[in-house]
């Protein structure tokens, strides 16, 4: 067993310090909700057989289950990049090699409504606060292709249109929730110029300067690490704030639409499972 070093930390098992897995314990292919109940919900919806928990480290969830016979897990990320970063480093390291996101996001764009699905084949790097420590500026966070084209044809099959209900873009990752994505803090009255002045800049940039379509925390940090370290990572997410017409999904909406986004994801990893069977990946 490895001995831990406080370079590389470890559970007095020999298992990865902060999701308490170790070799083995999971599935190659791994859902990446940010929040560990979506994880769960999407396993009791639609995982055939009973999950294995495999850990609760820090309320992350790692568990383990089949969808239509194909090994899956799920691990949460929790919120943001920084976050995001030691959870699939420790993935990594176990040998897991196909990540896909399943997260929430806000959009900014008239055509991007409360409700849809957008699939995210690349990442804004720029206000993601860390993977400037891993990559230079002109480095790109794509999304793998596979990924990207079997979440399209996963959304397809259950029946989503392109440009209507589901979109394929780019997203933004912050690493801040309020000011990064151009909120007030709290509500107006704690705002100071100085924020106000952040928060009005930063959201023009984005909607003006880039491409992007949607807001989130996570995806350019897994995209990076993921092609960095050469393995695949893609990633879907369900719109729950639309910032155009100031709406946020209902409990029961949202519940709806990350069914459908999981529906979504798992249907993409038995294609890929069925992909990579033919070609002995």
């Amino acid at each position: 067993m490895a001995a831990a070093t406080a370079n590389k930390p470890l559970t007095s098992s020999g298992k990865e310090y902060h999701i308490n897995a170790g070799p083995g314990d999971l599935a190659r292919c791994v859902l990446l909700p940010g929040d560990p109940n979506r994880g769960i919900a999407i396993a009791e919806d639609l995982w055939g057989v009973p999950y294995k928990l495999i850990s609760e480290q820090r309320g992350n969830k790692v568990i383990r289950g089949k969808y239509n016979g194909v090994d899956i897990s799920s691990c949460a990320t929790g919120m943001g990049t920084p976050s995001a970063t030691i959870i699939l480093s420790e993935l990594m390291t176990l040998g897991c090699d196909t990540f896909i996101r399943v997260g929430t996001c806000g959009s900014f764009r008239p055509e991007i409504h409360a409700g849809d699905l957008v699939i995210m084949k690349g990442a804004i790097r720029d206000y993601d606060g860390v993977t400037y420590l891993y990559a230079p500026k002109d480095f790109k966070a794509v999304a793998n292709s596979e990924i990207t084209n079997a979440l399209i044809s996963s959304s397809e099959k259950l029946g989503l249109s392109l440009g209507k209900n589901l979109h394929v873009g780019n997203s933004c990752s912050t690493t801040d929730y309020y000011i990064g994505q151009g909120r007030p803090w709290i509500d107006e009255s704690f705002m100071t110029d100085y924020m106000t002045e952040q928060k009005d800049r930063i959201f023009k940039e984005v909607k003006d300067k880039t491409d992007a379509l949607i807001f989130e925390m996570e995806a350019s940090v897994i995209y990076t690490l993921a092609s960095l370290h050469g393995v695949r990572a893609g990633g879907i997410c369900l719109v729950v704030a639309d910032r155009c017409e100031n709406k946020f999904l209902s409990t029961e909406e949202m519940y709806n639409g990350e069914k459908l986004m999981g529906k979504v994801a798992c249907g993409a990893v038995e294609l890929l499972f069925k992909s990579d069977s033919e070609t002995k990946r």
